[in-house]
Protein backbone atom coordinates (compact mmCIF):
# COMPACT_ATOMS: atom_id res chain seq x y z
CA UNK A 1 0.00 0.00 0.00
CA UNK A 2 2.38 2.17 1.20
CA UNK A 3 4.61 1.55 -2.22
CA UNK A 4 1.74 2.29 -4.29
CA UNK A 5 1.14 6.15 -2.52
CA UNK A 6 4.89 6.46 -3.38
CA UNK A 7 4.77 5.38 -7.10
CA UNK A 8 1.48 8.04 -7.08
CA UNK A 9 3.66 10.64 -5.38
CA UNK A 10 6.46 10.44 -8.75
CA UNK A 11 3.49 10.34 -11.27
CA UNK A 12 1.08 12.63 -9.99
CA UNK A 13 0.47 16.83 -10.39
CA UNK A 14 -0.72 17.48 -7.23
CA UNK A 15 2.00 16.12 -4.94
CA UNK A 16 0.64 17.90 -2.00
CA UNK A 17 -2.12 15.71 -1.40
CA UNK A 18 -0.71 12.17 -2.07
CA UNK A 19 2.24 12.94 0.45
CA UNK A 20 -0.41 14.21 2.58
CA UNK A 21 -2.39 10.41 1.96
CA UNK A 22 0.52 8.81 2.84
CA UNK A 23 1.61 11.00 5.90
CA UNK A 24 -1.81 9.90 7.22
CA UNK A 25 -1.44 6.00 6.20
CA UNK A 26 2.23 5.89 7.40
CA UNK A 27 0.03 7.23 11.17
CA UNK A 28 -2.91 5.22 11.11
CA UNK A 29 -0.26 2.02 10.18
CA UNK A 30 1.48 2.87 13.32
CA UNK A 31 -1.29 3.78 15.67
CA UNK A 32 -2.00 -0.11 14.71
CA UNK A 33 1.10 -1.15 15.42
CA UNK A 34 0.74 0.16 18.91
CA UNK A 35 -2.41 -0.84 19.53
CA UNK A 36 -1.49 -4.28 18.70
CA UNK A 37 1.48 -4.27 20.68
CA UNK A 38 -0.69 -2.78 24.00
CA UNK A 39 -2.81 -5.39 23.06
CA UNK A 40 0.07 -8.22 23.66
CA UNK A 41 1.16 -6.92 26.78
CA UNK A 42 -2.33 -6.77 28.30
CA UNK A 43 -2.55 -10.35 27.43
CA UNK A 44 0.83 -11.09 28.95
CA UNK A 45 -0.46 -9.54 31.69
CA UNK A 46 -3.39 -11.29 32.30
CA UNK A 47 -1.81 -14.52 32.02
CA UNK A 48 0.99 -13.69 34.47
CA UNK A 49 -1.61 -12.32 36.92
CA UNK A 50 -3.51 -15.25 37.01
CA UNK A 51 -0.68 -17.31 37.32
CA UNK A 52 0.71 -14.95 40.15
CA UNK A 53 -2.74 -15.44 42.03
CA UNK A 54 -3.46 -18.92 41.58
CA UNK A 55 0.11 -20.25 42.00
CA UNK A 56 2.60 -18.26 43.75
CA UNK A 57 0.29 -15.68 45.92
CA UNK A 58 -1.23 -19.12 48.25
CA UNK A 59 2.65 -20.24 48.92
CA UNK A 60 3.51 -16.87 50.56
CA UNK A 61 3.21 -17.45 54.06
CA UNK A 62 1.45 -14.83 56.13
CA UNK A 63 -0.50 -13.50 53.05
CA UNK A 64 -2.23 -10.26 54.44
CA UNK A 65 -3.09 -8.70 51.28
CA UNK A 66 -1.81 -8.11 47.68
CA UNK A 67 -2.32 -5.34 45.40
CA UNK A 68 -1.91 -5.07 41.48
CA UNK A 69 0.70 -1.85 40.73
CA UNK A 70 2.09 -0.19 37.87
CA UNK A 71 5.71 1.93 37.61
CA UNK A 72 6.29 5.41 36.91
CA UNK A 73 7.58 3.09 34.02
CA UNK A 74 4.09 1.52 33.10
CA UNK A 75 5.66 -2.05 34.07
CA UNK A 76 2.69 -4.14 36.30
CA UNK A 77 3.50 -5.66 39.46
CA UNK A 78 1.78 -7.49 42.03
CA UNK A 79 3.00 -6.30 45.63
CA UNK A 80 2.19 -8.48 48.32
CA UNK A 81 2.30 -7.55 52.32
CA UNK A 82 3.20 -10.53 54.04
CA UNK A 83 3.89 -10.65 58.18
CA UNK A 84 4.34 -12.95 61.17
CA UNK A 85 4.83 -13.15 64.56
CA UNK A 86 8.05 -12.45 66.54
CA UNK A 87 8.82 -13.04 69.84
CA UNK A 88 12.44 -11.25 69.62
CA UNK A 89 13.61 -7.85 69.72
CA UNK A 90 16.73 -6.56 67.98
CA UNK A 91 20.05 -4.70 67.99
CA UNK A 92 18.30 -1.80 68.17
CA UNK A 93 16.18 -2.71 71.39
CA UNK A 94 13.54 -2.19 69.89
CA UNK A 95 10.20 -4.45 70.26
CA UNK A 96 9.20 -6.26 68.02
CA UNK A 97 5.49 -8.16 67.66
CA UNK A 98 5.63 -8.61 64.17
CA UNK A 99 7.81 -8.95 61.16
CA UNK A 100 6.96 -8.12 57.99
CA UNK A 101 7.53 -8.42 54.86
CA UNK A 102 6.89 -6.71 50.86
CA UNK A 103 7.45 -8.66 48.15
CA UNK A 104 6.88 -7.04 44.25
CA UNK A 105 5.94 -10.07 41.63
CA UNK A 106 6.02 -9.42 37.75
CA UNK A 107 6.54 -9.66 34.18
CA UNK A 108 9.78 -9.28 34.30
CA UNK A 109 10.93 -10.63 37.52
CA UNK A 110 12.13 -14.24 37.62
CA UNK A 111 11.59 -16.18 40.72
CA UNK A 112 11.88 -19.65 41.50
CA UNK A 113 10.11 -20.01 45.16
CA UNK A 114 7.09 -18.11 46.10
CA UNK A 115 9.09 -15.16 47.49
CA UNK A 116 10.63 -12.63 44.85
CA UNK A 117 13.87 -11.19 44.07
CA UNK A 118 12.40 -8.03 44.83
CA UNK A 119 11.85 -7.37 48.40
CA UNK A 120 11.47 -5.12 51.68
CA UNK A 121 11.30 -5.93 55.69
CA UNK A 122 10.11 -4.13 58.03
CA UNK A 123 9.07 -4.51 61.56
CA UNK A 124 5.87 -3.33 63.50
CA UNK A 125 6.79 -2.18 66.54
CA UNK A 126 5.78 -0.44 69.74
CA UNK A 127 6.72 2.58 72.02
CA UNK A 128 5.82 3.96 75.24
CA UNK A 129 4.61 7.34 74.31
CA UNK A 130 3.19 9.79 76.95
CA UNK A 131 1.81 6.71 78.85
CA UNK A 132 0.21 5.53 75.55
CA UNK A 133 1.64 2.05 73.74
CA UNK A 134 2.08 3.47 70.15
CA UNK A 135 2.78 1.57 67.37
CA UNK A 136 5.39 2.09 64.11
CA UNK A 137 7.06 0.52 61.41
CA UNK A 138 10.70 -0.13 60.96
CA UNK A 139 12.64 -0.88 58.09
CA UNK A 140 14.90 -3.43 58.63
CA UNK A 141 16.20 -4.18 54.77
CA UNK A 142 15.51 -3.34 51.46
CA UNK A 143 16.64 -5.64 48.28
CA UNK A 144 15.22 -3.56 45.14
CA UNK A 145 17.42 -4.00 42.38
CA UNK A 146 16.81 -2.28 38.76
CA UNK A 147 15.64 1.42 37.67
CA UNK A 148 12.21 0.50 36.67
CA UNK A 149 10.58 2.23 39.80
CA UNK A 150 10.20 -0.51 41.98
CA UNK A 151 11.41 0.61 45.09
CA UNK A 152 8.91 3.69 44.96
CA UNK A 153 6.52 1.05 44.58
CA UNK A 154 7.84 -0.68 47.32
CA UNK A 155 7.63 2.40 49.61
CA UNK A 156 4.44 3.48 48.89
CA UNK A 157 3.07 0.26 49.57
CA UNK A 158 4.76 0.17 52.98
CA UNK A 159 3.34 4.22 53.24
CA UNK A 160 -0.06 2.59 52.57
CA UNK A 161 -0.17 0.02 54.84
CA UNK A 162 1.36 2.03 57.67
CA UNK A 163 -1.77 4.09 57.38
CA UNK A 164 -3.88 1.44 57.65
CA UNK A 165 -2.54 -0.21 60.81
CA UNK A 166 -2.47 2.90 61.90
CA UNK A 167 1.00 3.27 62.87
CA UNK A 168 2.23 6.64 63.61
CA UNK A 169 5.65 6.66 62.09
CA UNK A 170 8.26 5.10 60.03
CA UNK A 171 11.79 4.91 61.05
CA UNK A 172 14.47 3.55 59.55
CA UNK A 173 18.70 3.29 59.41
CA UNK A 174 20.70 4.76 56.33
CA UNK A 175 23.15 2.45 55.86
CA UNK A 176 27.03 3.08 55.19
CA UNK A 177 26.80 0.48 52.63
CA UNK A 178 25.04 2.76 50.06
CA UNK A 179 27.83 5.25 50.85
CA UNK A 180 30.28 3.63 48.78
CA UNK A 181 30.04 6.71 46.27
CA UNK A 182 29.02 10.16 46.57
CA UNK A 183 26.01 9.23 43.62
CA UNK A 184 25.30 6.24 45.63
CA UNK A 185 24.21 8.48 49.16
CA UNK A 186 22.96 10.98 46.98
CA UNK A 187 20.61 8.93 45.10
CA UNK A 188 19.65 7.01 48.74
CA UNK A 189 18.87 10.29 49.98
CA UNK A 190 17.36 11.93 47.28
CA UNK A 191 14.80 8.87 47.55
CA UNK A 192 14.01 8.83 51.10
CA UNK A 193 13.30 13.23 50.87
CA UNK A 194 10.87 11.81 48.14
CA UNK A 195 8.83 10.80 50.62
CA UNK A 196 9.48 13.41 53.48
CA UNK A 197 11.82 11.30 55.42
CA UNK A 198 13.65 13.43 57.69
CA UNK A 199 17.18 12.71 58.74
CA UNK A 200 17.17 12.73 62.69
CA UNK A 201 19.66 11.35 65.48
CA UNK A 202 23.45 11.15 65.67
CA UNK A 203 25.02 11.97 62.55
CA UNK A 204 21.82 12.37 61.48
CA UNK A 205 21.37 8.56 60.30
CA UNK A 206 17.93 7.98 61.49
CA UNK A 207 15.43 8.01 58.76
CA UNK A 208 11.86 9.36 60.08
CA UNK A 209 8.64 9.53 58.26
CA UNK A 210 5.77 10.59 60.68
CA UNK A 211 2.04 10.12 59.26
Amino acid sequence: MIKNYFLRLFQSTDKEEDLQELEMEIKMRQQLKDELEKQEEREQWAKTYSDLVNNVLPEVHGLVSYREMTSKFHEKYIIAISQGESQFGNAFNRFSKVQGRIDIFGIRIRFRSPYSSQYLLFDICEKELDGKTQKYIFITDVIITGSEGRGSLAMEALIAYAKEIKCLWIQGERVIADERTEEHKTRRDNFYKKYDFSFEGHDSRTLMLRL
